[in-house]
């Protein structure tokens, strides 16, 4: 009984965390932002998402937790499937930063907050006095999460970096640029996105940009390179690094392999406390269906 009870606590305490609500933070990183420091939110998928999403509502608040707005969310889901569900707001809300400093997106469904995503907001106001135009830079999580997804292809399985770039990642006075994905181990290079597929323009601030990879080629043999599979990885520590075309660095992701299997971050695992900062170990897959597909999430630095 001694052995058996402790196990038994681990499994209610982990059942518990799945009955609880949290927001996919994809939700959050593909709001959409505006160069005049405003956001547009249209929707969140709840993970978790209980049969009556009740009081449901977003509202954005200073770091100091003054709230600012309230947006309703609807009182049903638009789609659903499994224990996932789709709820968009209610009207129209699109937000606008009253100045420059430190805020964030709340979630509350049913009277509680179940995730928080925090965000910065730098307005800048042109010294041209025939132009006065004000521009924005937001900055947060949408430069510091990525998460890695699995596919499978030919018998093999492959993976894949999803990672958020944009305007604020290419050179001030340029509107385009290249971006690549170097995989690392032991600080020397094993593998490489496509040099010709991380496009950067300056039409967002932030948008997702996924990366396979391939062993090390010249870019004009990319189409005969060999694709880096998961069984290619032995046990150990890793780096991802994002790098613009001329080698400035964007991001750089640490991630781990034990027993062949990429290991999940703390904040990416159902056990993670606090809870509103969880990142769901499911996020929503893009395109077809709704549905959802599991992901390692990657905390990074710049």
């Amino acid at each position: 009984m001694r052995l058996i009870l402790p196990a038994l606590l681990g499994l209610c305490a982990a059942t518990a965390h799945a009955q609880t609500p949290v927001v996919d933070a994809t939700s959050f990183l593909n709001t959409r932002l505006y160069n005049d420091g405003s956001l547009l939110l249209e929707h969140v998928d709840v993970v978790f998402a209980p049969e009556s999403p009740a009081n449901a509502s977003i509202r954005i608040e200073q770091a100091n937790g003054a709230e600012l707005a309230r947006y309703p969310l609807a009182g049903e889901y638009r789609m659903r499937d499994k224990a996932f569900g789709r709820l968009p707001v209610s009207g129209h809300a699109r937000w606008q930063a009253p100045a420059s400093g430190d805020y964030r997106m709340v979630v509350n469904i049913g009277g509680a907050d179940v995730t928080q995503f925090p965000f910065s907001v730098t307005l800048k106001t042109s010294g041209d006095p025939f132009d006065p135009a004000t521009t924005a830079l937001f900055d947060g999580p949408w430069r510091e999460l990525g998460y890695l997804v699995t596919r499978e292809q030919s018998g093999n399985t492959f993976f894949d970096l999803v990672a958020w770039v944009g305007a604020i990642d290419l050179p001030e006075g340029q509107s385009k640029g290249q971006s690549i994905a170097r995989l690392m181990r032991g600080g020397k290079e094993i593998g490489h996105s496509r040099e010709s597929g991380g496009h950067i323009d300056n039409s967002m601030p932030y948008k997702p940009a996924t990366y396979g990879f391939l062993v090390p080629h010249e870019s004009r043999r990319a189409h005969e390179a060999r694709p880096i599979a998961l069984a290619d990885l032995a046990d150990g520590n890793y780096e991802i690094r994002v790098e613009r075309s001329d080698s400035q660095r964007l991001r750089s992701f640490p991630f781990s392999v034990k027993n062949g299997a990429i290991q999940p971050h703390p904040r990416g695992t159902l056990t993670h406390t606090p809870r509103e900062r969880m990142l769901s170990p499911r996020v929503y897959r893009k395109g077809g269906n709704y549905a959802f597909q599991e992901a390692f999430w990657l905390i990074g630095t710049r």
